[in-house]
């Protein structure tokens, strides 16, 4: 992404201060789904006394770690801070962009639920695509940042799955 790319996904966005309110709603939105999504996938499990609770609380737990950890390592730029850009998401972060913990979290949280409870599931993966765009649109990862998080959030969801 350049500075000009970025310009033409945060266009219509600046042009229209009703789809930026939108913007920054659905941000916020889309986070809390994964707030409230997992710690009930949880509950769930344990009122039901499944035995899959514990690898869907100890693998999320440790990727979440693991994948900081790397983040801190990587400790990559965030868009606004290498290009010439005012994002439309306020962020004091410098550095740690890759890859987006946001996107992994929410495609790890959704990729849970598929395997509990399909519908739930499809419907959060909807709701991660959507946060992942917004993270873009909103100037605060790069696309690659987003993806990556995706695929590890996707494929660190699967793990409880096959341990089960």
């Amino acid at each position: 992404m350049n500075e000009q790319r970025y310009a033409m996904l945060s266009r219509p966005f600046r042009k229209h201060p009703t789809l930026f309110r939108i913007l920054l709603l659905l941000n916020k939105l889309c986070t809390l789904a994964g707030y409230i999504s997992y710690p009930l996938l949880i509950v769930i499990l344990l009122y039901r006394g499944d035995h899959r609770g514990i690898p869907y609380v100890l693998i999320p737990g440790i990727s979440f770690v693991l994948l900081s950890l790397f983040r801190d390592r990587v400790n990559k730029p965030r868009p606004y801070e290498i290009l010439a850009i005012n994002p439309l998401i306020k962020k004091d972060t410098l550095g740690h962009s890759f890859p987006s913990r946001h996107t992994f979290s929410i495609f790890l949280i959704a990729t849970c639920w598929l395997g509990i409870c399909p519908y739930v599931g499809f419907v959060l993966l909807v709701i991660a695509f959507l946060l992942a765009c917004i993270r873009v649109i909103g100037g605060v990862h790069f696309p690659m940042d987003v993806f990556c998080g995706a695929v590890i959030g996707f494929v660190c969801g699967i793990l409880p799955w096959i341990i089960s």
